[in-house]
């Protein structure tokens, strides 16, 4: 019977200890990178201004208004989210929507750009200083060479999507703007 009480003590006690290190490392990672609201940004042509409704939470009808006709339209199914998934593709910019969401976008052309509300812009070609500099934590801790990542929240709380910004490490340019869920 001792031997149980110690046996369960001691299961209890790894089983605190160990929730406890979940529970911290949670916290720490969004210490480690930047969160960026949604509200504060858009996704634009390079050259026209940021929209009030960030391009992020447009559907598919208003995402074709902003950003006109595609030069291509495809299916495609997702495996992991067992359905199809209807994809745009532009010159230098891809957008994945599913069920009238967007489910991912990519930008490989300065011809679309990255646009912060108070005017400032990131686009493909830039120097990744710019991002450095915008997102101090998510340069300092990121976890592969030529990317940073950035974590958005929503007005309810961080959402399930971020930004990756990719970089080629010899020329420090700015290669592909990622939103991806």
């Amino acid at each position: 019977m001792r031997r149980e009480i110690i046996l369960a003590t001691v299961m209890i006690t790894a089983i605190t200890a160990v929730s406890a290190f979940i529970a911290k490392g949670q916290a720490n990672a969004s210490d480690l990178i930047n969160d960026l609201y949604i509200h504060q940004f858009d996704l634009t042509v390079t050259g026209k201004k940021a929209s009030h409704v960030n391009t992020i939470l447009l559907g598919v009808k208003d995402f074709l208004r902003k950003f006109g006709t595609p030069v291509k339209v495809s299916v495609e199914y997702s495996e992991m989210d067992e359905d199809s998934m209807t994809h745009y593709t532009y010159k230098g910019m891809e957008a994945w929507y599913m069920k009238d969401e967007l489910q991912a976008m990519s930008i490989t052309s300065p011809g679309y750009c990255f646009q912060l509300m108070n005017g400032g812009s990131i686009k493909v070609g830039n120097n990744i200083g710019s991002v450095a500099k915008m997102f101090p934590r998510s340069w300092a801790n990121k976890q592969f060479a030529g990317q940073v990542f950035v974590s958005l929240i929503g007005k309810t709380g961080l959402v399930d999507m971020n930004f990756l910004f990719e970089y080629d490490v010899k020329t420090n340019l700015i290669t592909g703007i990622f939103v991806q869920q």
